[in-house]
Order: structure tokens, then sequence, then C-alpha cells
């Protein structure tokens, strides 16, 4: 398949996926057995019999002069009447280093899922920090309080499918035409004659079923609503659209009051790293100032919290000018015309996140990636597109359409299968995003996620956190022992007993 990278860590993933493949297809046993003639194999026993059966048969083929296709691969015809490998179940894989695109992880998000994430976190496909919610005694009233209110939300509820990229404005008149629906399901069983009863029994089971889950989704969209619409909230909203639109106030002032407020670390690491992304870093002198302002507000064990924080490149020193105004314009990362539902902007309400901007880019340019090139060297580098030969014995093509990659055409009969990797964790508000992009291009493509964890805001800094580290005690054993035996084992962090 066609390959898109984007990112020093994507790079990476590349370079191994072409060595194992040039690897895998250098030993591959029906290339053997083509150079080796129809010598016979030796039965074996289960496992070996299945892999000498297999390469007997590609060895008798090949002395037969039949195509080494393989059993269960049948060849390919090409067009002309030539005989080549079977096309890949994925057509496309885009591989993107979460370090492209921090801004998606640091904006607000307002799908269904989203939110329900960010406000009460998800985990294992499961929402299990309802504890503080009042409405959840009497949902789950059946439950003792020791064992927990837990809600499942999995794809496999098809209710659940339906409703969990929808714009938090938009799920609430939705919950209540499907709770209308129900009450007139209801309402009918006093009305249907004896020959219309199967078919209402068969709707009133539905609808009995739904209503457990309708009454959960509504207590939910109601404490997200809630929660969206707090001063507090509308605030760090009002402080985000400042910073992204890189207003003539300095937010750098609210940030700091926030602080000496000591509101939750994570919302105000979030405003304060997106301010230092969009803006290229943050002044010596004001940077050094906010950082003495989190270690006395937030505890000295925050120390190298901070420190991880500029190794991860998202809070740094003012560096070079800043390129946001230049990446917002060319990825119309803030689109202002037409139906933001109509857009994958919907997900964050007005910003279309740059990593699914990416994946747009390769279909929507008429040259793809390549079309972008002044763009994309605005990121974090290195971009690469290229397209696999048949052979991996071959050099990949780094030009080219689909078409040009070895693989025939693809077929009208069912969608393109596009692999998007994210090499660092993907958010919610980004599939959704996905899942709309597939929708607007008319399910010409079908997206599949591969990512190292679902993040949020608070995820993500938790995972910058070391406060661990600085809790540990002292080791008392490293200071009874001598000073030669110090300088034997190396000396050096061991006062930190485990941390490396």
């Amino acid at each position: 398949p066609a390959v898109h990278a984007i990112g020093s860590a994507a790079k990476v993933i590349v370079d191994i996926i072409l060595r194992l493949r040039k690897e895998g297809h250098s030993s591959d046993p029906r290339r053997e057995a083509k150079a080796s003639g129809a010598s016979k194999l030796q039965p074996g026993v289960p496992p070996v019999a299945q892999l000498a059966a297999r390469r007997l048969q590609a060895s008798q083929a090949a002395a037969a002069g039949a195509p080494a296709g393989g059993p269960g691969r049948p060849p390919t015809a090409k067009p002309g009447g030539a005989v080549g490998p079977k096309p890949p179940g994925i057509d496309e894989v885009i591989i993107i280093d979460r370090r492209v695109d921090l801004f998606s992880v640091l904006c607000s998000q307002f799908t269904y899922q989203a939110l329900v994430d960010t406000v009460y976190g998800i985990s294992n496909n499961s929402v299990t920090d309802l504890g503080a919610a009042a409405w959840a005694k009497e949902v789950f009233k059946d439950r003792k309080p020791e064992q927990g209110y837990q809600v499942r939300l999995s794809a496999e509820d098809w209710f659940f499918r339906e409703v969990r990229d929808l714009h938090i404005d938009r799920l609430g008149p939705l919950l209540q035409e499907k709770a209308q629906a129900i009450q007139r399901t209801f309402a009918e069983k006093d009305t249907k004659k004896s020959s219309e009863m199967s078919e209402y029994v068969e709707r009133f089971k539905t609808a009995q079923s739904l209503r457990g889950k309708l009454e959960i989704h509504i207590n939910l969209a109601r404490d997200l609503k809630a929660a969206i619409q707090s001063d507090n909230y509308k605030k760090q909203l009002k402080l985000e659209d400042d910073i992204t639109a890189q207003s003539s106030q300095s937010p750098l002032e609210c940030i700091e009051d926030w602080i000496d407020d000591q509101r939750p670390f994570h919302e105000v690491m979030r405003l304060l790293c997106l301010y230092s992304l969009v803006n290229n870093g943050i002044k010596v002198k004001a940077l050094d100032q906010v950082k003495k302002a989190i270690l006395q507000s937030y505890g000295y064990g925050h120390l190298l919290t901070l420190c991880h924080m500029e190794r991860a490149g998202v809070l740094r020193y003012a560096q070079n000018k800043t390129m946001w105004p230049s990446i917002k314009k060319q990825f119309q990362l803030l689109p202002e015309d037409g139906d933001a539902g109509k857009c994958i902007s919907y997900a964050y309400s007005g910003y279309a996140p740059l990593s699914v901007r990416l994946v747009e880019l390769t279909k929507s340019s008429p040259k793809g990636w390549r079309g972008k090139e002044d763009a994309l060297k605005m990121l974090q580098p290195p971009a690469q597109e290229l397209h696999q030969a048949a052979d991996p014995s071959e050099a990949p093509k780094a030009s080219g359409d689909s078409g040009a990659a070895g693989w025939p055409q693809q077929s009208s009969g069912r969608p393109r299968v596009t692999l998007v990797v994210f090499v660092g964790g993907i958010t919610y508000g980004e599939l959704g995003a996905l899942r709309k992009l597939s929708e607007l291009e008319e399910g010409r493509r079908r997206f599949l996620v591969l990512t190292s964890e679902i993040t949020n805001t608070k995820k993500f800094f938790d995972a910058l956190k070391a406060e661990q580290a600085t809790a540990q005690p002292l080791s008392e054993a490293k200071k009874s022992k001598p000073a030669a035996d110090s300088k034997k084992s190396g000396g050096g962090f061991s006062f930190l007993p485990g941390f490396r």
C-alpha cells in the first residue's frame, strides 16, 4: 500500500516496516521452492507437516510452470492478461507522530464521547467514576455503593454508536426525540389489534431495552451540559480562543492568576502549553516567572514535571518567529465559511484537527502531500510519501498516484481501507473527526485507527508528572555503606531507589 508518514517517530516505523518486508521477502519459502526446483520434502508432524505441505505445493506449482501464488492466494489478473500478486487488504497507511499535532490534544473537544472522557474519564470503554453523580444512586439502585457505578460505552452498542460522535448541542434534541418515540410505543399497547400484536411485541421489546440506556445517556448529557455552561469552563474557552487567535492582550496574566488560585493542574498546564505552542515559546523572563509560580502553588515535586514538559516540546523558551498563523492558514484549521456540522471542525466547535487535515490532504489534493510541501515543512520533519512496489526487492516509488504502487486500481465495489497510525495517542475528538471525514467523502475511504493509547488533556499531563520520584524517602541503607562501596556500585542517584 501507499505509505504517508510525518514526524521522526513515524520515520522510524517506516524504516522498520520496509526492512522487515524486505527480509520477509528474501526468506519467502515460495522463492526458495522456485530456486530448488521440484525436490520433494519429507513429511513431518504438525505443525511442520503443514509448512512442508505448503512448500511441496509451491514446489510442484513452480515445476509445472504455475504462478507461485501459494495456497489460498489466487493470482490477480492485471490489465492486458498479465498475472500479478493479490492486492493488499489495506490500500493506504498514514503514520502520524503525535508531536506533529499537539494542538488537537490541548484544544477543547465537544463530541459526546470526548466530553464524557474529559468530565468523567473513560477507561477500557467504561465510565467508572460516577460516585459524585446524584442520579447514579437512583439508576443503579440495585448495586451496592462499594461495588461502584459503572457505565459501559462500547461500540457494540448500536445506540451508543449513533450518539457518540454527536456535538453536545445536537445530542439533547436527539435524546428527547428517542424518549418521545418510546412513550408513543408504550401508549400504543391498548390500541393494537390482535393481528398487529406480533409486530408490536418486537417494537415493545426494543423500546423496553432502550429505555434503561436512554435514561443513563440523558443523565450523562445533563451533567456534561452543566459542566460546559459553568462560568469556569466559559472563561477557559474565552482564554483558549484568545490564545489561538493571538489577541493583543497577553493571556499569561490570567494563567498566572489561575496558578495562584491553584486551579486543577492539568487545566492550567493545558492553556499554558497551548500558549507556548502557538507562540513558538515564551519569553525567558515571563516563563521563569511562571515556573516559579507553579512550584510555589503546586509544590516542588513538579520541578521534574516541568523538565519533562520541556523535553516533550510543549513548554519551551521563545525561539524563532511563530509559524502558527501560516499553519492555520495553509491547513485551514479555523474555517470561517460553511456549516460547522458539515466540516470536521464540528468536533472542536470551529477548530479542524491538524492530524485529520493531514489525512484529508492525501486525497483532497490532486498531488497529495506533494502539493503541500511548503506547508509540511512548517511541521515537525520529516514528511514522507512513498508507494511500495509489488516486489519488495524493488525500490519504493516516492511519487505517483495510488495506481502506481504495483497494485491494481481499487474497484468500485468496496471502499478503500486506510490504516491511520497515531504514535503517541489519539483523542476521541479526532476519532469523531475521522468518522466525519469518511462521511464527507461519501464512504470512499474506510479508516482503521491504530494507536498507542486514547488520550486527553488529563492523561497527557499525568504521564508527564514526576511526583512519584520526588515523594520517595532517602535510602537509609545507602547512607550506612562505606564510601568505597558507593564508588564500586557507581554512586550517583541511589538516593532515589527505583527511579531512573
